[in-house]
């Protein structure tokens, strides 16, 4: 039996691993691209992937997807300044 602890690292784990195969899948499907261009604003974008994820049967939270903005986000920066 796990304890609390290891439950909550084993979800955690298992939201990230929906979300990368999320990404993935956006990444080879232009419909899920177009939606998702068409979003103006970054708490909107973040609602709409989580949702888009959600009616996909991925589970992710909208921290997994806020973490993931702010990691491309550094690592953009860390190439370009």
């Amino acid at each position: 039996m796990l304890t609390y602890t290891e439950s909550i690292i084993m979800i955690a784990t298992m939201d990230k691993e929906d979300f990368e195969s999320f990404r993935q899948r956006v990444l080879q499907d232009v419909s899920l691209q177009e939606k998702l261009r068409g979003v103006t604003g970054r708490r909107e974008l973040i609602n709409m992937t989580v949702r888009l994820g959600a009616e996909l049967g991925y589970s992710f939270t909208e921290e997994d997807v806020e973490s993931a903005l702010r990691e491309s986000r550094r690592v953009w920066m860390e190439k370009w300044i």
